[in-house]
């Protein structure tokens, strides 16, 4: 029994251990997942957090090691995302959304009792966090296009992150929607149409730290919250004698949403978060008509190019067609294809299709490893048939999915899809 208590201890003070370093400071990345969501031994990786909790002591330790916790949720929630896991992610979202509220708690908590050093340190720390999450989940929508699981969850955490970031200003003191009186920005206007460059142009009144002739720095993000980029205002006008005017010229990227915001920050020379000063406008990205849209070929057969009728692969051939730019390009192309709408022109030169199938579509896509697996829904098994049938809708698909980058194999699900 003895013997029993002593291994246990020596498992809980491993535990605690193992996850010390990473309770003290908020990393730049992701923690790595080693135990994923669908590991048969997750359990023990939230048994061994569960300890790590209860021996951490003090309100601002525990804040951090909530923290920390938001971190290795929102990195688990990424990793499911990229592996098509959609019923795990959902899951691990959850549990993200409640460690970071967690983390917002405490330091509510502490924020009226502690020393202002420790309390602006942690605040800080999760400030940085928000942010962190919120760029990177503008990248995860640019991941998912390449695993065509769209944006799934993406706008639920930003919709949650925004809320937190209010909620968390609302602590420390300031309002974004309190400093309207503060600043104007005449151009561009709210809810306007942009484009790269943008010119800024404004003016702030007292109130609105402006230090040696800057007047802070605007930021473009998307929808998602990705930062596009940024610029600092420079003061035009006597910065000692408000109001004083400001421009610039903010050079940003292409964004992959259709809306987006400009966020304006005071400058803050003091670094403490209760003396900056922030205001945040709507905007729409105005692209030219080729940005909007894309060539891609859709794959149908062509009888006049197969020689003696044998329903050879090689005479399933490219047409083009003009679509509009989205998320998911890989679904929407074998949508299309599985359409079936083949012109006038084309079917003089020769081109047919069996498609569309009745109440075949298509359910899923996820792109992993070179490996493009398709699950469609075939409730009345049009799909089969003979050799020659099935392996022209086959090739159909297989070719016009292996036009998009990264796709070396194609997989279908069910298997028992295109059996003769």
């Amino acid at each position: 029994m003895k013997s029993q208590k002593i291994i246990l201890a020596v498992v809980i003070f491993t535990a605690f251990a193992f996850n010390l370093s990473f309770v003290f400071g908020v990393q730049d990345l992701l923690p790595e997942v080693n135990i994923a969501p669908d590991s048969p031994f997750y359990f023990l990786k939230n048994w061994r957090e569960q300890i790590n909790l209860f021996f951490t002591f003090g309100a601002k330790n525990k804040a951090e090691q909530y923290l920390h916790l938001a971190q290795v949720r929102f990195a688990e929630y990424k990793k499911m995302l990229e592996e098509g896991r959609i019923d795990l992610a959902e899951k691990t979202l959850k549990k993200y959304q409640d460690q970071l509220s967690h983390a917002l708690s405490k330091y509510t908590e502490i924020k009226s009792s502690s020393v202002s050093g420790v309390v602006d340190e942690l605040g800080q720390k999760i400030q940085d966090v928000i942010k962190n999450h919120r760029n990177i989940l503008g990248n995860l929508s640019l991941e998912t296009v390449k695993s065509n699981l769209g944006n799934y969850g993406i706008s639920a955490v930003s919709k949650f992150l925004r809320g937190i970031r209010d909620e968390f200003q609302k602590i420390v003191g300031r309002n974004e929607e309190d400093n309207s009186d503060l600043i104007t920005v005449i151009l561009p206007e709210a809810n306007g149409a942009i484009s790269s460059p943008v010119k800024i142009l404004g003016m702030v009144n007292a109130g609105w730290t402006v230090f040696e002739a800057v007047a802070g720095k605007v930021t473009i993000f998307d929808s998602n919250g990705k930062e596009l980029g940024y610029a600092r205002l420079d003061a035009k006008s006597d910065w000692m004698k408000p109001p004083t005017k400001f421009e610039a010229s903010l050079i940003f990227n292409k964004s992959t949403t259709k809306t987006g915001e400009l966020l304006f920050e005071s400058d803050n020379p003091s670094g403490l978060p209760e003396n900056l000063k922030t205001y945040r406008i709507p905007v729409e990205f105005a692209y030219n008509q080729a940005e909007k849209s894309k060539k891609i070929e859709l794959y149908f057969y062509n009888k006049n190019k197969d020689k003696n009728t044998s329903c050879s692969s090689d005479a399933v051939l490219p047409v083009l067609r003009t679509v509009s730019i989205s998320m998911t390009p890989i679904q929407d192309a074998i949508k299309i294809l599985l359409q079936g709408k083949i012109s006038e022109a084309e079917k003089q030169e020769g081109f047919t299709t069996e498609f569309p199938l009745a109440g075949f579509k298509l359910s899923s896509a996820n792109l992993k490893d070179g490996v493009l697996t398709l699950k469609f829904d075939d409730p009345a098994n049009k799909t089969t048939g003979g050799s020659c049938r099935v392996g022209l809708l086959w090739a159909q698909i297989e070719k016009t999915a292996k036009q998009f980058s990264g796709v070396d194999e194609v997989k279908f699900i069910p298997e028992t899809l295109f059996q003769p």
